[in-house]
């Protein structure tokens, strides 16, 4: 991962959609890219909805569930 950044959100109202969603504003304008890549607990395995963007999903038992990792897919050349 070459760009990335952890998102803490321990909202109990908001499920994990929101909290993906504002994590994807939030990256868009500090680095001024959509996300491709974001890692969450497994817990959250079959519980997003589609959200139309290109985002690749992958699931991290070493993260908390209050955390999200959301950032750019590095290319191998």
């Amino acid at each position: 991962m070459a760009t990335g950044m952890i998102w803490f959100d321990n909202d109990p109202h908001k499920n994990i959609n929101e909290k993906i969603k504002f994590a994807v504003q939030y990256y868009q304008k500090k680095f001024g890219s959509e996300p491709t890549i974001c890692f969450l607990n497994p817990k959250f395995d079959g519980k997003l909805l589609d959200s139309g963007s290109e985002i690749e999903f992958n699931y991290n038992v070493g993260l908390s569930p209050d955390h999200i990792w959301i950032g750019m897919k590095q290319q191998i050349a």
